[in-house]
């Protein structure tokens, strides 16, 4: 733990020269445009983009850092995370901080094949890139690689007065001595004020130097809780949904912050108050998808079919195996993911490593892909026997009206009723009212759904789906129903004896046999 340092040391930061040199070294235009604009004063852009909330203990290890460097002593941050939880963030609100240093950023996704553009990083950087990475060197402390990293930061400090401030993200990207000789070059140049820090991936499947090759103590970025998630939206966001939707978003994007804001925000009122069950898969921005799905196209072509099939829905192991089995997929076409930590195997089901993975490889995949992985799904749910689910998997490969398919929801909801679950009963019978092919079908579906929703105590809801189902001018049997439904929930709120005729009224016209539908 670092001594505590006088608040009068702080006053040195105004002795020291502004920064003679701010740049970031990245890939497109705009990057530089950004710097430009940081360098002018302006906040930088990266600390409204959502990860900052619930990073206190981070950016206090940041400040400490900057603070060492103005007193002159070099130090090291390690970042480590999933992709979206705020590490380039972090790394940008550093540099807001090190308005009195020089910056220099480094991006690794400019790294390709052991080179770097030119002019996409120092030029000091590059040489020795290009001089070390034929050989793969080991960086051990007293290495010519080493060596020639003291020299290349030794350049990029220059003769300026200010600290140096030397930021690497993505640096998983980079091979691991390069990452190694960074670290121990900094504790070489210990009373050289340089701050160095790494941001890596935590991801299935890519690689960093560990801790103990570092020499240093990393800082890794947890999930959100509920509560952190809330204080999130509330500062991010203008889409908060209702408590128990959140708390299904927060399970379901494993407390992502960047997941969350981006899927709140492509999520519809009626998923957000929880009216309509959330998506499954998630809806997710490219960006995101790019970032979970980066290693989804190395693997061979069969593990790509097998895992776009898998990624349709948490599906049972043995469901899952028939369908890979009915597409002429094998079971072991599975097993590259596994190896590859994308994966891991239960007795029921397999899960993704991280459940947004599994919504950013969906995705990728082609709405004929999507389309074929759930037609399959649903024909072997259906033979054994899994209506539920099977009607879910059906509506996604559907597009038009299908009377079949609103027969399978009204199944469905049939079998949720029996297991004591109405309100999914009601979302199988709205589902049903979205296929059926004639409008009385569609009328009754939401009178029936309209119901089930008053037993629960969901009255305004329950309304919204009787005015609909009486805009579709139905038969008076299934007009008199809606009547006397929305007589009952006005009933609930407001004792009128006109009341009590409206309902004798609407039984009037409840008269006679109903539809079997």
């Amino acid at each position: 733990m670092a001594a505590s340092i006088p608040l009068e040391d702080l006053d040195m930061t105004l002795a020291l020269a502004r920064a003679d040199d701010w740049r970031t070294y990245g890939v497109v235009t705009e990057e530089s445009t950004a710097t430009v604009q940081r360098a002018a004063g302006e906040p930088p852009s990266g600390m409204v983009l959502g990860g900052l909330v619930a990073r206190g203990r981070e950016l206090a290890a940041l400040d400490r850092a900057l603070v060492m460097a103005r007193r002159g002593q070099s130090d090291v941050v390690v970042l480590r995370g999933d992709p979206g939880t705020g590490k380039s963030s972090l790394v940008q609100a550093a540099m807001g901080r090190a308005r009195d240093f020089r910056n220099v950023a480094l991006r690794g996704t400019l790294y390709v094949e052991g080179s770097v553009p030119e002019g996409g990083w120092p030029q000091p950087i590059i040489d020795l890139l290009h001089e070390f990475s034929p050989l793969e060197p080991t960086a051990e402390p007293d290495s010519p690689v080493v060596q020639a990293m003291v020299g290349a930061l030794t350049a990029l400090a220059g003769h300026s007065l200010a600290p140096l401030l030397l930021s690497v993200d993505d640096c998983h990207l980079l091979p691991g001595w390069f990452t190694v000789a960074l670290a121990h070059a900094i504790g070489a140049l210990g009373s050289t004020p340089i701050v160095l820090v790494l941001s890596a991936s935590t991801l299935a499947g890519t690689t960093m130097a560990t801790d103990e090759e570092l020499g240093v103590t990393s800082y890794r970025l947890k999930s959100l809780t509920v509560k952190q998630a809330k204080l999130l939206l509330d500062l991010r966001s203008d889409r908060m949904p209702v408590p128990r939707v959140l708390l299904e978003l927060v399970q379901r994007t494993g407390g992502n912050p960047e997941a969350l804001l981006d899927v709140c925000n492509r999520l519809d009122a009626e998923e957000l108050s929880g009216h309509r069950a959330l998506p499954d898969p998630l809806p997710l921005g490219s960006h995101l998808v790019a970032k979970f799905a980066r290693r989804f196209e190395e693997l061979p072509e069969n593990t790509q079919q097998a895992l776009s099939v898998g990624s349709a829905g948490r599906i049972p192991f043995d469901t899952l195996k028939r369908t890979l089995s009915d597409l002429g997929i094998s079971e072991d076409d599975l097993k590259p993911a596994q190896r590859a930590g994308q994966l891991e195997a239960s007795r029921d089901r397999i899960e993704f490593r991280h459940p947004i993975e599994r919504s950013a490889i969906y995705w990728l995949s082609s709405e004929e892909a999507r389309s074929k992985a759930h037609t399959a799904v649903a024909k072997v749910l259906l033979e054994q026997n899994r209506v539920e689910l099977a009607s879910y998997h059906a509506t996604r490969c559907e597009k038009g009206k299908s009377n079949a398919l609103a027969r399978l929801h009204f199944e469905a909801a049939r079998i949720a009723i029996d297991r004591g679950d109405p309100e999914e009963a009601a979302r199988h019978h709205e589902a049903a009212s979205e296929f059926a092919e004639s409008s009385e079908a569609t009328a009754h579906h939401l009178v029936l759904a309209a119901a089930l929703l008053m037993s629960l105590g969901r009255l305004d809801r329950a309304l919204t789906y009787l005015d609909r189902a009486t805009q579709l001018d139905p038969s008076d049997h299934l007009r008199g129903q809606a009547a006397y439904l929305e007589a009952r929930a006005r009933w609930s709120n407001d004792v009128d004896p006109e009341l009590a005729d409206e309902m004798i009224a609407a039984a009037d016209l409840c008269e006679g046999d109903a539809t079997d539908w």
